[in-house]
């Protein structure tokens, strides 16, 4: 009995070839957007009106940061006493 080797092109037809040759550039084309789109898609900006508080907690005060065209808000959070709220 002999056994008769084929070569890997012979073994898959063009079909097969063309659907795995879409899906991996299906895979990376989303990759691909999923990289450039990332920072948008985590940090989606949205603008608030200047007044809006974004925290009444007591233990939370908020600052603002000039910066060219913008002013940023930045909460500060303080613990009245760190040491005694640690995770050990």
């Amino acid at each position: 009995m002999s056994v008769t080797t084929k070569p890997l092109a012979r073994l898959l037809n063009r079909g097969t070839l063309a659907v795995l040759l879409f899906a991996g550039l299906a895979w990376a084309g989303a990759a691909g957007a999923l990289w450039v789109g990332q920072e948008h898609l985590l940090f989606k900006p949205v603008p608030l009106p200047p007044d809006v508080r974004l925290s009444d907690e007591p233990d939370v005060s908020e600052r603002f940061v000039e910066v060219p065209g913008a002013r940023l808000s930045v909460l500060e959070l303080r613990l009245q006493d760190p040491k005694a709220k640690s995770a050990i």
